[in-house]
């Protein structure tokens, strides 16, 4: 019987890393994680969420560099979506991939998540955005 590799997709995605770009009178910050955001890298976003909440009254969180998230990154945007609740700011996640909105509704998420389309994001959000 011939035997044939298949190789993941996954296999040959770029490694995590996470760009942070601060609004120039520091009351928002845009953070742009990249590669695979799971159990190994939610430690990483983790610590960046963290850093920009101690200043920022929003962060936004711009998914479309996230090509993978289980269910330790889920839990790393929901625990930063509530501290920020808690703290009187804003958690907002944009441009989630078709994979990133799928594991939000399968974990049924989506609804403790302020997730945005960037056309109704709010100028601040864009103006974050847009300067990366």
């Amino acid at each position: 019987m011939p035997q044939t590799s298949v190789s993941s997709p996954r296999a040959a995605q770029q490694p995590f890393s996470c760009t942070r770009t601060t609004s120039t009178d520091a009351t928002a910050t845009r953070l742009a994680p990249r590669g695979e955001l799971d159990v190994a890298t939610a430690p990483a976003l983790k610590a960046a969420l963290w850093g920009a909440q101690v200043f920022a009254q929003l962060v936004v969180v711009d998914l479309a560099g996230v090509d993978f998230i289980d269910s330790a990154g889920v839990h790393v945007l929901v625990d930063a979506t509530e501290t920020a609740a808690l703290r009187h700011r804003r958690l907002m996640i944009l441009h989630s991939s078709d994979m990133v909105r799928r594991v939000f509704a399968l974990t049924d998420t989506r609804r403790l998540l302020d997730v945005m389309d960037p056309a109704s994001a709010g100028p601040m959000a864009v103006e974050v955005s847009d300067h990366a």
